[in-house]
């Protein structure tokens, strides 16, 4: 490759990167339409494996009745969220106090340089630096729903005459079939990861609720909330899934006992839903390599925050499925991937 190749793609590159920051408030909420879509056939798929449903019951209907169960969900789910999360602060201000009695503590047992550091580090931590970025970020995506949710019917709409559409456009025969087996290729892959991913989530969402509810910790539907959203986020998700509601625990209840337990408990279910029951659902593997999933989840991280990291497996798949399909990138799909089989 010559030089100037290198140079305009370092470019080219850097310009699309640009374009995506600053152009975060409109290509976002597409996005999750986008998203939200795939989940919605997804969830069609489900009414379609009853006979009568499959074949009786027209396509835009199962569209609509799919689509409208999600919505009311969602909406459900970003109530509560909003509501406790209001509450957080408060809770936060009225137990920071207790902080002071966690360093007494390591002060008068404790004398080694490791733990000095360490109480140090507590003496000058803020809780609310560390939630309020979190909220701020997954309230402020909250704020767009009604846009997603928009998009999300212009695509519904726009979903029986695509074919059609696409058909027009080119005018060799063989290139729509080999545009056409792209597109359905992206779809089945980003559907059945949306699709497992949801269910995954909210089982996993699920048995966390319980678990924390039973330790009496406050807000046990705001850390089954972080716990869904987080497990949409790779690498990191699980740890900070688990990480926050047990820092809680022990701003709470101020027994390094009760919050051990707590974190044991949540690890150990994390660990086997993660390593265990989403195997045997997802079957293969997405075929990221580890490294580029990480590579992924911080550039997307970077310029879009949290949403940014949720949407970072998905468009990571999109990315090497269409770079397989090109001739001339057909070996960068292979670096990309896990085994090298595109």
């Amino acid at each position: 490759m010559k030089i100037s190749d290198i140079t305009n793609s370092l470019l080219f590159l850097i310009c699309i990167t640009f374009i995506l920051f600053i152009g975060k408030s409109i290509l976002l909420p597409i996005i999750f339409a986008i998203l939200f879509y795939f989940l919605v056939r997804s969830f069609k798929r489900l009414f379609e494996r009853i006979p009568y449903i499959k074949h009786k019951i027209p396509n835009w209907l199962k569209s609509t009745i799919a689509s409208a169960f999600l919505i009311f969900i969602l909406y459900f789910i970003i109530n509560l969220f909003i509501n406790n999360s209001l509450k957080l602060p408060l809770f936060i201000q009225n137990n920071e106090g207790k902080i002071d009695n966690i360093i007494l503590y390591f002060n008068q047992n404790f004398n080694s340089q490791i733990i000095k550091k360490l109480i140090d580090s507590i003496e000058n931590f803020n809780f609310s630096s560390l939630i309020n970025p979190i909220l701020s970020s997954i309230t402020s995506f909250l704020g767009n729903f009604v846009l997603v949710i928009f998009y999300l019917l212009f695509l519904l709409l726009e979903e029986n005459s695509f074919k059609t559409k696409l058909k027009s456009i080119f005018l060799v025969e063989e290139k729509y079939y080999q545009t056409a087996e792209i597109l359905q290729k992206i779809e089945k892959s980003i559907t059945d990861y949306i699709g497992y991913k949801s269910l995954i989530s909210l089982i996993s969402a699920t048995i966390s609720f319980f678990i924390i509810y039973g330790s009496g910790l406050a807000f046990p539907f705001l850390w089954a909330s972080f716990i869904f959203v987080f497990n949409f986020i790779p690498v990191i998700g699980i740890f900070l899934s688990i990480l926050i509601p047990a820092l809680f625990s022990y701003l709470q209840f101020d027994s390094l006992n009760s919050t051990l337990i707590l974190l044991g408990v949540l690890s150990t279910t994390q660990l086997f839903i993660s390593n265990i029951l989403e195997p045997k659902l997802f079957g293969k593997s997405l075929n990221i390599s580890p490294l580029v999933s990480m590579i992924a989840l911080t550039f997307w991280g970077a310029i879009w925050g949290i949403p940014g990291m949720i949407i970072s497996t998905p468009i990571t798949v999109i990315i090497i499925i269409l770079l397989a399909n090109i001739n001339k990138t057909h070996s960068i799909a292979k670096l990309l991937s896990n085994n090298g089989d595109v």
